[in-house]
């Protein structure tokens, strides 16, 4: 309820005032119990602004209480609520480093590899990989009598921890090793949950690698198993599965195939089809369809690296068009986009701001030279 924080906060102070009289720790116990659950009871509202501090004075004022764990983990869920990765990143370090055999162990891994492939520190996430591998086979390997508490905090920890790996390999461009760790998965956890995501995986590993009819029979098998289900995995299955149509040869399937998702109605990755749509257009040397397909993209996009290639490639098509201003303002724009968003967003940032910059370079000397 909205009265339940204040009360947890009169029952806090009520408590520490005990304990300071009557010097009975007991009451320390109920002071850092009622800190914990002053948090929770705004987090469970939606307030995590107030959340935080009654969990950062749980573990100041008790840091050997058996809440201190728990608060650090729900300080680092409220950061990553709010965006706000590497805090979250603190915590869940700090819950390694100060509470080694706690609840949360295994979890504080799992996610912190998480952070690191979005961050893209792949070679860093594999090595938190590594520290939950540790924890699992000490679990496994001793049970009940394990030095580590019950994991409370992650459900089928050996699945996400082998799925995990192959994205952190896919990540940094080593396919071979993802697309052994995707397989792996699919042999062992057939009913998976994450068995889209592993099929996902699979398919880019193998499009990288060009083996692009493997990479189609993976995308094929992820829309069997959706059915009539349409969400962000099938969206991404149909887009790639056309890439690698497109890359193995079948130019005339994949077009027609960029088409039919242009028209799609709800199609999540409308933005990313056009760009290909129009990027086959260009290649052909159907320009004018190129423009259209790709002014529709601009409208459509949501992504910012998608954007910035939408900008940069329509440019190329104004300036092929002989619109040198509008070419200009597309570069312009792609700089814009590449300026303002973040690298975590647009990987190779300076790559695209080069680019950008150089080719609006090209329009504005042409503009000038015939104003």
């Amino acid at each position: 309820s909205p009265q339940a924080g204040e009360l947890s906060q009169h029952v806090v102070s009520t408590a520490e005032e005990d304990a300071a009289a009557r010097g009975d720790s007991t009451y320390s116990r109920l002071a850092a119990a009622g800190l914990y659950w002053t948090g929770m009871a705004y987090a469970h509202q939606g307030k995590y602004e107030e959340a935080r501090q009654p969990l950062l004075d749980n573990i100041a004022r008790y840091p050997t209480n058996p809440y201190a764990d728990d608060a650090l983990f729900a300080l680092a869920q409220f950061a990553e609520i709010t965006m706000d990765n590497r805090q979250a990143m603190e915590y869940y370090t700090r819950i390694i480093n100060e509470y080694p055999y706690s609840n949360a162990r295994l979890a504080a891994h799992i996610r912190l590899a998480q952070n690191y492939i979005i961050l893209r520190q792949y070679t860093t996430a594999l090595s938190e990989l590594e520290g939950a591998t540790t924890v699992l086979n000490d679990i496994h390997k001793n049970g009940d009598t394990s030095r580590f508490e019950t994991q409370t905090y992650v459900q089928n920890a050996d699945e996400q921890v082998l799925y995990l790996r192959g994205e952190a390999h896919n990540g940094g461009g080593r396919y071979e090793q993802a697309l052994q760790m995707f397989e792996e998965f699919i042999n062992v956890y057939p009913q998976s949950p994450l068995m889209d995501n592993v099929l996902l995986g699979a398919g880019w590993a193998n499009l990288n690698l060009q083996k692009y009819d493997r990479a189609i029979a993976f995308y094929d098998s992820l829309l069997a198993r959706a059915g009539s289900t349409e969400n962000i995995q099938t969206a991404s299955a149909r887009l790639y599965r056309l890439i690698a149509f497109k890359y193995g040869g079948k130019r005339e399937e994949a077009k027609q195939g960029f088409l039919g998702l242009s028209v799609l109605p709800g199609y999540p990755l409308l933005g990313e089809v056009l760009l290909e749509l129009g990027q086959m257009y260009y290649e052909d040397g159907q320009l004018i369809e190129a423009q259209r397909a790709l002014e529709r993209a601009e409208r459509e996009s949501t992504n910012g690296l998608t954007s910035v290639r939408i900008q940069i490639l329509l440019g190329e098509v104004q300036l092929e068009n002989g619109n040198y201003d509008k070419a200009e303002k597309a570069f312009a724009k792609a700089e814009e986009v590449t300026l303002k968003s973040s690298s975590r967003f647009i990987p190779d940032k300076s790559v695209y701001l080069t680019e950008a910059r150089f080719r609006r370079g090209i329009a504005l000397a042409v503009v000038h030279r015939y104003s």
